[in-house]
């Protein structure tokens, strides 16, 4: 896909979205910030899966299968687009939120560029109060876990997720050199409530759970694990961070 065809962004992606460069397989970059985000630690806005405009909270939005875009019946079951017919397994560039808010190449994450982002760089859970623990990805269940690594983050008030390279001895190595990546624990709406802030964070990858349309993939993260799963719908919800390139498959 031609990302670099953009539309145009609601967000100058060159003036407000900066990457960094995990040194992936795949080369990926990552974006500094969530859509909508002022700063890494802003939990900017939620998008249900396929649809691009974001909602600070459920106020303005149930996000429920009543008011998501692809299910105009309400009854999460039948699907206009991303459906067991159409084929379509990930978004196009015109369902990408990721790319129709911040333009240029920035597209969302597949399901298999979140799975290289936990299992190729050090990563782990930090609490509001600075205590991190690092995690372990396992192939055999397919999700990482709390190690016995921990560190205290100086000044550090925000819960959420870091990531840096495999290079650096500890996560606050990274954070002096400023190579690093940060998700907060933002949590997810669902239902017109908001839920888990501080406690969990999602962000969505532009893959389709195929064996159930029902679903999306996404990277979950909390305190007791972190991984790629598809549970809930893709009505909820969710955090989203750009990316720049893409896994030959």
């Amino acid at each position: 896909m031609n990302w670099a065809n953009a539309n145009v962004p609601k967000y100058s992606a060159e003036a407000t979205y900066k990457y960094v460069d995990l040194g992936l397989p795949s080369g990926t970059l990552w974006a500094k910030m969530n859509v909508g985000a002022k700063s890494e630690t802003d939990y900017g806005l939620y998008f249900a899966w396929g649809e691009t405009e974001g909602h600070a909270d459920a106020s303005t939005k149930t996000f429920s299968w009543r008011d998501y875009k692809f299910n105009p019946s309400g009854d999460g079951k039948t699907f206009t687009k991303y459906n067991t017919t159409d084929n379509k397994v990930v978004l196009d560039a015109e369902d990408d939120a990721a790319h129709v808010n911040c333009g240029g190449e920035w597209h969302m994450p597949t399901k298999e560029q979140c799975i290289e982002l936990i299992k190729e760089t050090k990563n782990g859970f930090v609490t509001n109060a600075g205590a991190f623990t690092q995690y372990a990805w396992s192939d055999s269940d397919g999700h990482s876990s709390p190690t016995q690594t921990t560190a205290t983050i100086s000044n550090w008030d925000t819960a959420g997720y870091f990531f840096f390279k495999n290079t650096y001895t500890s996560v606050t190595d990274a954070i002096s050199a400023e190579d690093y990546l940060f998700i907060p624990a933002a949590g997810f709406c669902s239902n017109g409530r908001v839920d888990d802030v501080g406690e969990w964070g999602n962000v969505w990858s532009s893959s389709l759970y195929a064996d159930n349309v029902y679903g999306a993939w996404y990277f979950g993260f909390g305190s007791d694990g972190a991984g790629v799963t598809n549970r809930g719908g893709r009505c909820d919800g969710q955090s989203v961070r750009g990316v720049i390139g893409n896994i030959d498959k």
